[in-house]
């Protein structure tokens, strides 16, 4: 296990030359997959790609330098998908989910920089948060209510979009921001925050996003917190936290998980790239990590690969690009079957066959979530039955974080 000290002088080394390297051949491969027909399949396309790279290989003698460099993470770094539609043309799909409605209040302080959401493996009544960068190391837990599924009557509800609903009848109503009377004794809290957890030997340089997710114990929920925040693009090494779920059923309220329970994931991206990211997926189909960048157009897919390494630093592998930017958050259904991606204006969903792979599904255009912006939305996650999800802002310009919730209507 990479201890503490030594993983806290790899995380804050500054930027290097990036190596320099002709990739003309295999840009033209790239180029050639993006080509062929749309009636060949992605995993075909890879094939084919990857026998036109053996022949590269073999013709060109690119996989070494002139002074012996192996440029073999150079060659992996190219082998990735390409998305290729046009979200620009995806209007807004209101038949999917009704409109958001505020669960409740989060104290801000202390969580008044909510950079990413999970929910309990344990419990669908809880959902866990963090700060973003210069916070503790700490995440904070927040408390649903005793009806966490939501059978409240979502019309008792403040909704954003102008719309109240009601799960019981899945209609609508043309309340705005208001409550029914007799409705009074529902369960939408006014304040959230039920606790929160230290993560001893920990420090918090950018924390961006957090995931639930298996791990190398079965049967065990494991949290994890991903530092892949990079605003200046200096840091050659990022870290994911991984630890069991801490135990909610305790009356404390402010508890520390010990070091050793804490795995530190080291990575960093091919060919030594410094990249800013703020949206961290686990599949539970695969219990692969998945890092999608915010800044650059188009966004990368970057993968950790089952079993992740805790005693030394791994590459990531890029498996993808997607055609647009920004994006602060991300989210996949405890089923692994759908996949959130949101920017500070629009949320897009994904569906994905129980056979695919995740960047199968990313090929596909996506569905567009009506969405109405927060001050500062950076945080997503579906609810534990996967039939919800729940976004959550920043503060800023004195508006209190709310946490929305948007429900699936049966269709």
């Amino acid at each position: 296990m990479i201890q503490p000290s030594t993983y806290n002088r790899l995380r804050n080394e500054p930027d290097r030359d990036t190596p320099l390297v002709l990739r003309i051949n295999l840009l033209r491969i790239n180029l050639l997959r993006t080509t062929l027909p749309n009636s060949i399949k992605s995993s075909n396309k890879k094939q084919l790609a990857l026998t036109l790279l053996a022949l590269t290989i073999l013709t060109s003698c690119n996989l070494f330098t002139a002074d012996g460099q192996d440029n073999s993470s150079i060659i992996q770094d190219q082998l990735f998908e390409i998305a290729t539609y046009d979200v620009s043309q995806i209007t807004p799909d209101s038949s999917l989910f009704f409109s958001p409605f505020s669960r409740g209040d989060v104290n801000a302080p202390p969580v008044d920089e909510a950079s990413g959401l999970a929910v309990s493996g344990y419990s669908s009544r809880y959902l866990w948060t963090h700060n973003d960068s210069g916070d503790e190391p700490r995440i904070f837990l927040l408390d649903l209510g005793a009806d966490s599924q939501g059978n409240d009557g979502s019309e008792t509800a403040n909704s954003i979009g102008g719309n109240s609903t009601s799960s019981n009848t899945n209609s609508t109503t043309s309340n705005t921001n208001s409550t029914s009377s007799d409705n009074s004794n529902n369960n939408i809290n006014s304040t959230l925050l039920a606790g929160e957890w230290i993560l001893e030997d920990a420090s918090n340089r950018d924390w961006e996003d957090m995931a639930t997710g298996p791990g190398p114990e079965e049967g065990v929920h494991y949290l994890y917190v991903g530092e892949i925040g990079d605003n200046q693009a200096q840091y050659d090494f990022k870290i994911i936290y991984r630890f069991p779920e801490p135990n909610i059923s305790t009356n404390s309220t402010t508890s520390t998980i010990p070091s050793q329970q804490v795995d530190r994931i080291l990575f960093r991206y091919p060919n030594d790239v410094q990249m800013d990211a703020e949206a961290l997926l686990v599949d539970p189909l695969t219990t692969d990590i998945y890092i999608i960048t915010k800044r650059e157009e188009p966004v990368t897919v970057y993968r950790l690969a089952w079993p992740h390494s805790t005693d030394a630093p791994m590459t990531a592998d890029k498996v993808a690009t997607l055609p647009f930017t920004q994006v602060t958050a991300g989210a996949i259904s405890p089923n692994g079957l759908q996949i959130l991606l949101k920017t500070y204006e629009t949320i897009f969903l994904w569906t994905r066959n129980p056979e695919e792979s995740i960047v199968d599904a990313l090929m596909r255009p996506p569905a567009r979530i009506p969405y109405t912006p927060e001050p500062q939305g950076e945080a997503i996650v579906f609810g534990s039955d996967g039939q919800r999800f729940f976004t959550l802002s920043e503060e800023r310009n004195n508006i209190k974080p709310k946490l929305y919730e948007y429900r699936k209507r049966e269709l």
